[in-house]
């Protein structure tokens, strides 16, 4: 058979998932080949993660519609294994708490943003963040204080918005984001419609998850997000 994608005689699986110029581009979105010659059990799940974003834009090209930007599927493909490890942590701790209720460090490479927003008094809203890595160090934090709307989970949004925005103007290419507002989380994970009206609603920056490296989000409970809390309030 001929691959219909480059037209090379054999189109065989190893052919879609690793010589076809198309499996070709999304490995280079990675740093999986080098680990892929001498591979842990953590690797290992990488490669196979990949592995798997190459087959699937492969048969999206041949079936569906293919994908544009190429180099994004491999940084999905390890958000995915994150994802999983970090749900896979939680679930193995000795707690049996469903939610992390103290801070944890990200895993080297990687930064950590913690970000609130509430009410202070009858006026007014205030939002903090601050972004450590994974010796705990704080890399960057920031506090603002605005007239308040009518919802905690409007003030919430444009907490997270506003943290994004300065994490992502300081340079920070790969973040964990975490909030305490499991409602909120839960909206942007799922990119649900009330989340992107409450965005435009607000006109303020939107600033799209992907111009990130890598991005994971989740829950924390207030335990963990202590300071961050007090830095807004």
């Amino acid at each position: 058979m001929i691959c219909s994608i480059c037209g090379h005689m054999e189109d065989s699986a190893t052919h879609a998932v690793l010589e076809c110029p198309l499996a070709a581009n999304i490995w280079a979105g990675n740093c999986i080949e080098q680990a892929s010659k001498k591979m842990n059990m953590n690797s290992f799940g990488d490669f196979l993660a990949v592995m798997w974003e190459c087959w699937n834009a492969y048969n999206y090209f041949i079936f569906k519609t293919p994908e544009q930007h190429l180099e994004v599927l491999g940084k999905r493909a390890i958000a995915y294994i994150y994802n999983f490890r970090e749900q896979q942590a939680v679930e193995s701790s000795p707690s049996s708490a469903p939610h992390p209720s103290t801070w944890t460090p990200p895993m080297a490479g990687y930064v950590k943003l913690n970000f609130d927003g509430g009410f202070i008094g009858p006026s007014f809203a205030g939002w903090g963040f601050a972004v450590r890595d994974h010796g705990g160090h704080i890399l960057q934090a920031g506090g603002k204080h605005s007239k308040r709307t009518d919802t905690t989970l409007i003030e919430e949004t444009r907490a997270c918005l506003h943290a994004l925005k300065c994490t992502y103007d300081y340079g920070f290419c790969s973040i964990i984001i975490k909030g305490d507002n499991l409602q909120l989380i839960q909206m942007l994970k799922t990119r649900s419609p009330p989340i992107i009206s409450l965005v435009f609603s607000l006109k303020i920056f939107s600033l799209p998850l992907q111009v990130f490296d890598f991005y994971s989000l989740s829950f924390v409970k207030r335990g963990g997000n202590r300071v961050i809390h007090d830095l807004a309030h």
